[in-house]
């Protein structure tokens, strides 16, 4: 037997999400559904958020990066024949 879940939350957001299940081809009660049954089943809940990297750290990776290619560019170099 089915039954409603009625919540409150901002219009925008329920609007945002029904658009972006339909473009999945998926009814938004299915998207909540599936949330819902993780939740019960794994009695977990997990939030993700972006990394925010400081400038420092954002320098030190492009460092990084450009070493790793250099070194990639002399191993093409000597170790690998050009087809």
């Amino acid at each position: 037997m089915d039954t409603t879940l009625t919540i409150k939350l901002p219009k925008k957001l329920r609007d945002e999400a029904k658009e972006t299940a339909e473009v999945l081809g998926l009814p938004l009660t299915t998207v909540i559904q599936r949330h819902l049954r993780d939740f019960v089943e794994k009695q977990e809940i997990i939030f993700t958020a972006p990394v925010l990297l400081h400038r420092t750290s954002v320098r030190a990776l492009s460092k990084d990066a450009k070493q790793e290619l250099a070194r990639a560019k002399r191993l093409s170099q000597s170790e690998f024949v050009d087809l």
